[in-house]
């Protein structure tokens, strides 16, 4: 059910690429709201919304804001979706459905969306946390300052992809070439229907060297083996195979998460490799935890179905340094949690190779 209150906008905190931070008075209190301008229009000091508050309410945490709904003062609707040429609708069949121009209603590319296709040679990372773009995106441009990146960005956590401060940020410093949304998730730089035309579109299209796929921030978790929504990205891996690639899955490590099921290799991690049917890479950086995450590795079975690589070196503090990107994940930073950063950089290593 949808939590609707009213508020006035007191301030403009922020305004970047088509997102806006507002403070916003609630019942005698000023809060935080975030406003989508291609959803709502620009919002001003003084306007009066109508915000969806229930994040606030929960308490919860990477969405934690109140979103402005509806602005009872703009009076000319001037919402960038409304101009559309496409006929694509996304958030369908919902009172917020609205309509984008997709990849695959530009004639020029649908040559590409006809035929199969084999991307066996090319370099394709899947990460199941949104955190882990920053440092695996960094240490690729790092080494390789002339390659072209592109993510896509899968249902998991955020559906519009404006709500990533991450990449904002890594597309400002020009680390991420392109965004791809596909499916129901959208405000990239490109909109697709699926995660297939999405990856074809990345290589023969925009001549990707990489590509990394993983879901928006805020991902949902239940403490349960397949209960967590990232194990979205298992039919990510599943694409990639039916396309002749053989995927790179970032590991999520870590020895700074006091939770069992995180602690090492996250259980996360573990079920998701064992959602996937047919061998994907797994590589891991050798030099912290070497004898937890070689008991993790034999106890599930790991090394009988999937490649396995043990990486000596990552150079992921020094490229995160470089571009004085300051990566961030469950409120941890580098210095916090090395392990997890370490391993995210070591699958970028591997895919340098």
């Amino acid at each position: 059910m949808l939590n609707l209150e009213q508020g006035v906008v007191k301030n403009i905190i922020l305004q970047r690429d088509g997102v806006q931070f507002l403070e916003v008075e609630v019942n005698e209190k000023c809060e935080v709201a975030l406003n989508y301008i291609n959803h709502t229009g620009i919002c001003r000091t003084g306007d009066r919304v109508v915000l969806n508050t229930i994040a606030l309410r929960m308490s919860l945490g990477t969405g934690g804001y109140h979103f402005v709904y509806y602005n009872l003062s703009n009076k000319n609707n001037d919402v960038d979706f409304n101009k559309s040429s496409g006929h694509i609708i996304k958030m369908k069949y919902t009172p917020y459905q609205f309509k984008v121009k997709t990849i695959e209603e530009v004639d020029i590319f649908k040559k590409y969306f006809d035929s199969p296709v084999d991307l066996s040679s090319k370099k394709i990372l899947i990460a199941k946390l949104h955190s882990m773009i920053a440092p695996g995106a960094c240490v690729l441009k790092y080494k390789q300052s002339d390659c072209k990146i592109s993510f896509i960005y899968c249902y998991g956590g955020s559906l519009e992809a404006k709500f990533s401060n991450t990449l904002s940020e890594l597309k400002e410093k020009k680390i991420i070439d392109n965004v791809i949304t596909c499916g129901e998730c959208y405000g990239g730089d490109y909109e697709s229907v699926n995660i297939f035309t999405a990856i074809i579109f990345a290589f023969k299209i925009l001549r990707s060297d990489y590509v990394i796929i993983s879901c928006g921030p805020g991902i949902a978790g239940t403490s349960t083996f397949y209960g967590f929504s990232s194990l979205e990205l298992v039919f990510a891996a599943y694409a990639v195979n039916l396309m002749g690639n053989v995927p790179i899955v970032i590991p999520r490590v870590s020895f700074a998460d006091k939770r069992d099921r995180h602690y090492g290799i996250s259980l996360q991690s573990i079920a998701f490799l064992k959602c996937i049917n047919f061998p994907v890479y797994f590589p891991l950086y050798s030099s912290i935890g070497g004898e937890i995450i070689s008991k993790q590795i034999k106890t599930h079975d790991i090394f009988l179905k999937h490649h396995v690589r043990y990486i000596n070196n990552s150079c992921v503090r020094e490229a995160m340094a470089y571009y004085k990107v300051n990566g961030v994940s469950m409120g941890r930073r580098y210095d916090d949690d090395p392990a997890y950063f370490e391993n995210c950089g070591a699958a970028s290593e591997f895919a340098l190779i």
